[in-house]
């Protein structure tokens, strides 16, 4: 199986993020990794969709496929960091603080988010295991024009960020969630 899609259901926390307040983690994947993605995905769909209309000869054939995939990750990617920003971070938050911020969202809400953001983490992982194999490893193919290469090269540096961002979520936050959620926390 792809290294991209490898399972953390044993793995803990690094220890740098496992004594931290679930909200300092929580803030880091916000100010860190969604506004990297927030800057790069604009850029990245706009050079796609120019590469796209190159002329002729000088087309790469795996343009098209590389392209939607792009489209499947940016619409998963949008969707995925503004959930976790606009609804799990706040009631992390509240539940950790309740007497600074509070939350109407019930445990079993909760949970049911969590996994929810879990399965989309997968299809994320699927999404950039399919981008890795298209590209044979993120390189592009001999002969291809400067623009492909610097599309290829800017999805592998997004797709290393969110793989990063995926990991410390799926090591350390989500576990937390889960046992705010259960109510051990």
């Amino acid at each position: 199986m792809n290294e991209v899609l490898k399972s953390f259901s044993v793995a803990e926390c690094d220890p740098e993020w496992q004594n931290r307040p679930v909200s300092a983690i929580a803030t880091h994947i916000s100010n860190v990794y969604h506004e990297y993605t927030r800057d790069r995905l604009p850029f990245i769909t706009s050079l796609a969709t120019r590469v796209a209309t190159i002329p002729g000869e000088r087309r790469t054939p795996l343009v098209p496929a590389l392209n939607a995939l792009i489209s499947q990750l940016r619409d998963a990617v949008e969707t995925h960091a503004w959930t976790e920003d606009d609804l799990l971070f706040p009631v992390l938050v509240a539940h950790e603080h309740p007497s600074i911020l509070a939350t109407s969202v019930s445990r079993q809400d909760l949970q049911r988010l969590v996994d929810t953001l879990a399965s989309e983490h997968i299809r994320i992982r699927q999404i950039i295991s399919a981008l890795d194999e298209l590209t044979g490893g993120f390189k592009t193919p001999a002969g291809a024009p400067v623009e492909v290469d610097d599309l290829v090269h800017l999805v592998k540096e997004l797709t290393e960020s969110l793989i990063e961002e995926l990991d410390l979520e799926d090591r350390c936050l989500l576990p937390r969630a889960r046992e705010i959620a259960a109510g051990h926390a």
